[in-house]
C-alpha cells in the first residue's frame, strides 16, 4: 500500500489522513505545528467587513466575540473557511477565489474603497493580504491564534515510514519550508528529494523544487478535495 506523509497542523492532519485512508492508501501524520488561540483584541467600532483566510482565524474566537461578529458579512479565501463560518452561524458569507487578489476584486464588489475591514489572522502569517488590501481599504489587522512549531520531525512518522519515495501532501509555504527543514535533520533527509510532493499552489510547488523536491504536483483548484484528486491520479498513472 502506498504511504502518504501528511505534515499540517495535527487537528487538519488528523482529518485529511481519514479521507487519504478512505482512498485506499496508507497515511502517515506528522504534525508540525499546534494552533494556540491568543486573546482578540478586536476594535470597538463596527467594520464594513471581516476577512478570514484560516477557518481557526473564527475557531480561535470567543463565544462573546463570535456573537459580536456574526452579523457583518465575512469574506474568505476558500472554501474550508466559509464551510466553517456556516457551522459557526455567520450571517453573509462571501468566498473569494483562492488567492488575495482574488478577494480584493471580490470585496471591492460590495464595498467602497477605504471601507474598514477587520482581518482575522494568525502568527505568524504571510503578507500577502495586507499587501494585496492594504492600499485598496482600511485595513486593521487582529492575530487570534499562533501557529507553534515543532522543533524536530515526529518520530512516530518517522518509524512508520518504510516507503522510499512517499506521497507527501503540502497545504502551506510555511509547512512545506517546516517539512523539508526538519526531515533533512533526520536520517530519512533523502526521502524529501525522492518524494511524490503534491502542493496546493503554484506558489507552495515553487518552494518545494527551491528545496530539493524534484517530482512536484500542482492541485487545479486549492482546495484539499483537489489536492487529493490530484493525489489519486498520480498513484493510479
Amino acid at each position: 500500500m502506498k504511504q502518504v506523509l501528511i505534515t499540517r497542523n495535527r487537528t487538519d492532519a488528523v482529518e485529511t489522513a481519514k479521507k487519504v485512508a478512505e482512498l485506499g492508501f496508507d497515511p502517515i501524520i506528522a504534525p508540525l505545528f499546534d494552533i494556540v488561540p491568543m486573546p482578540a483584541d478586536l476594535p470597538r467600532d463596527k467594520p464594513a467587513g471581516i476577512i478570514a483566510t484560516s477557518r481557526y482565524g473564527l475557531l480561535s474566537l470567543t463565544t462573546q466575540d463570535l456573537s459580536r461578529l456574526k452579523p457583518w458579512p465575512l469574506y474568505t479565501v476558500g472554501p474550508a473557511t466559509a464551510a466553517t463560518a456556516h457551522m459557526l452561524g455567520f450571517e453573509t458569507i462571501r468566498q473569494g477565489s483562492g488567492d488575495a487578489t482574488g478577494l480584493a476584486a471580490l470585496i471591492l464588489k460590495d464595498l467602497p474603497p477605504q471601507a474598514p475591514m477587520l482581518f482575522l489572522t494568525g502568527e505568524p502569517h504571510r503578507p500577502e493580504i495586507e499587501e494585496a488590501l492594504a492600499h485598496l481599504f482600511q485595513l486593521t489587522v487582529c492575530s487570534v491564534y499562533r501557529s507553534v512549531a515543532c522543533e524536530t520531525f515526529p518520530t512516530d512518522a518517522l518509524s512508520q515510514l518504510k516507503d522510499p519515495a512517499p506521497f507527501w501532501l503540502h497545504f502551506s509555504l510555511q509547512s512545506a519550508e517546516r517539512a523539508a527543514t526538519l526531515i533533512k535533520m533526520t536520517q530519512q533527509g533523502p526521502i524529501f528529494a525522492k518524494a511524490h510532493h503534491l502542493a496546493l499552489s503554484p506558489m507552495i510547488a515553487q518552494k518545494i523544487k527551491e528545496l530539493g523536491g524534484a517530482d512536484c504536483t500542482i492541485a487545479p483548484k486549492p482546495t484539499m478535495e483537489s489536492l487529493l484528486l490530484s493525489l489519486k491520479q498520480s498513484i493510479e498513472a
